[in-house]
């Protein structure tokens, strides 16, 4: 059995989610019987290690197939090409429909070449880790790094449809699962409802992946994406509040050298967030112990040593959120984010030395 989140005028694709890995196959060949087009197989090399007999399975409705290798140091221009290259080699038309299994990472770099190939083709993400389940497999936003900036060449293009398979997470490592974590906290801390008090009442049943806790909490984080972007689709105000943590995340990901992921990241981005939002919003300090608790019982690194601080502060000066100041995302109260909030280089050093500056060094 499966639930289908329904689209809307900005989310025009049904979302659904599926209770197995055989219902994902199963839906993937209904695709192929529904629309009667040519199917291409783009996905996670590491998948086979676990998933061989699914991939082969699913491989059997497509015209041909590729694995790319999932890395952040490989969402580059380099990778776009090669799938450029499987679609001409293959003979895709714009008629086709490319499927996409795995990541982050590959679901931005597939979007972005079905959005460009032919000027445009249609593609199906299925979303196989807990970050690209709950938030960037939603959206449209795909696109790839250029010269250690985040996402700087990319675009806006919907998929087909998103098929979301929670039973994929029982073989993440344990940094993928707590890298999905990250993005989940910073949906406890930008909602107007109850998921924070969810996620503290069932924390144990979801740190185990227990499943009917995993479908509700990644169904509660999708919709919540779903609804923020139905509002505000490219971008352009409310959809900010979706860059919580990711500022100061994205400057540790690239001071890393990417060592650190992109949820990992993120997480220690909130914990300045929260910091700054105590020192310009007066939000009360008791929600930064609280989510520091949290990733304590978790097992979320709470800090981090920068490694080169000029090139630390020229990373989020280059934020694409950014104008000539530095600005941020920030909370004045639990379920209320504020965007675009001026802040100075000194006020965020400060806050970094107060919240997440320790010796932690990523190897």
């Amino acid at each position: 059995m499966y639930k289908k989140i329904e689209q809307d005028i900005n989310v025009p694709y049904p979302i659904y989610l599926v209770n197995n890995i055989y219902e994902t196959v199963k839906r993937i060949e209904n695709i192929k019987v529904k629309h009667r087009a040519d199917l291409f197989l783009i996905y996670d090399k590491n998948l086979s290690v676990y998933y061989d007999k699914y991939i082969n399975n699913i491989r059997s409705f497509c015209k041909s197939s590729l694995y790319i290798e999932c890395k952040e140091c490989n969402k580059n221009r380099e990778t776009v090409d090669e799938i450029y290259k499987f679609l001409v080699d293959n003979n895709a038309k714009r008629n086709g429909i490319v499927i996409c299994i795995g990541g982050g990472i590959l679901g931005d770099l597939v979007g972005f070449v079905s959005g460009t190939y032919m000027r445009g083709i249609r593609y199906i993400n299925i979303p196989t880790t807990m970050i690209s389940q709950v938030d960037s497999s939603i959206g449209g936003k795909v696109g790839y790094n250029f010269n250690n900036l985040k996402n700087y060449i990319g675009m806006f293009y919907n998929p087909l449809e998103v098929i979301v398979c929670p039973e994929f997470l029982k073989t993440l490592k344990r940094k993928e699962i707590l890298s999905g974590f990250g993005e989940i906290i910073k949906y406890c801390i930008i909602d107007r409802d109850d998921l924070l008090i969810y996620f503290e009442k069932n924390i144990e049943s979801i740190v185990n992946l227990e499943k009917d806790e995993i479908i509700l909490l990644v169904q509660k984080c999708i919709l919540i994406k779903r609804d923020i972007v139905s509002k505000d689709f490219k971008d352009t105000g409310l959809r900010n509040v979706l860059n919580f943590g990711h500022t100061v995340g994205h400057a540790i990901e690239i001071d890393s050298n990417y060592k650190v992921s992109h949820g990992q990241s993120v997480s220690l981005g909130i914990l300045v967030a929260l910091k700054l939002s105590e020192t310009l919003m007066s939000l009360d300090k008791t929600l930064y112990n609280k989510i520091k608790d949290i990733y304590t019982y978790i097992g979320i690194d709470k800090y981090y040593k920068i490694n080169n601080k000029d090139n630390f502060i020229k990373s989020i000066r280059g934020d694409k959120k950014n104008d000539s100041n530095i600005r941020f995302v920030l909370i004045s109260t639990l379920g209320k984010p504020v965007i675009a909030v001026k802040v100075k280089e000194e006020q965020l050093l400060k806050v970094i030395k107060e919240s997440i500056e320790g010796e932690k060094i990523y190897e």
